[in-house]
């Protein structure tokens, strides 16, 4: 029969945590909300609303389900380059070819009469490439800011593993009522608990003559 490893273990019981369920744990999960607003100050520039990084904190916390405040902090961090990630990905990229787009319009127009967006997406990419180093250095800053992420993601993993903390216990269970047996009843005697033979109602090794009575067959007796 197969057994599971420790980190399989430790995966399913994380599987099964509904969260914190004492007031101690209840509170600690209060309060960390107000560290995710507090770190939000500092993370995002003053252009991001930071409710989109406490809410990506929030999201890291409820799919991990970090135990104390170590795996909180890794759990942070995770939920930190997640976010530089998406900064360059999602927003600083498309503007860096929008800003290289509107810069050449004036030239396209004079050199094109009419130019489709992919060939002006094109124009600008080659421009990019050609003048410097900013594709190339935004890409390494977003594989750096995914590797960042997986790397917490996986001391979170090691440190789950080598050192599991057991889930905070549910609240106690009512302990069932035993009831006490009759079978041993001190007021019973010993005759009522020996077992009663059993009555005896077959008819068995019957005579020609018991079957017969003043030349007719008796009553209750088979007739042959």
């Amino acid at each position: 029969m197969a057994t599971l490893t420790k980190s399989e273990s430790s995966r399913i019981n994380g599987a099964k945590s509904r969260g914190p369920v004492t007031p101690e744990g209840k509170q600690r999960s209060s309060m960390n909300a107000v560290k995710h607003a507090i770190l939000a100050k500092h993370i995002c520039l003053n252009i991001e609303k930071p409710e989109i990084f406490e809410q990506l904190v929030a999201d890291f916390c409820t799919r991990l389900q970090p135990a104390d405040d170590v795996e909180l902090r890794l759990v942070e961090q995770a939920a930190m380059a997640q976010l530089r990630y998406e900064r360059v990905a999602a927003s600083t990229e498309t503007a860096m070819f929008v800003l290289k787009m509107d810069d050449q319009a004036p030239e396209v127009a004079k050199q094109y009469e009419s130019v489709d967006p992919p060939t002006r997406f094109a124009i600008a990419f080659t421009s990019l490439a050609n003048e410097g180093n900013s594709i190339q250095l935004m890409l390494r800053y977003q594989q750096t800011m995914l590797r960042q992420r997986d790397s917490a993601l996986k001391q979170l993993h090691e440190l789950r593993t080598k050192f599991p903390i057991l889930n905070e216990p549910d609240a106690p269970a009512e302990t069932p009522q035993t009831v006490e047996s009759t079978s041993h009843d001190p007021r019973r005697t010993t005759n009522e608990l020996r077992p009663q033979p059993l009555e005896h109602t077959g008819i068995a090794h019957t005579s020609a003559a018991d079957r017969t009575y003043s030349g007719h067959p008796r009553p209750g007796l088979p007739h042959y």
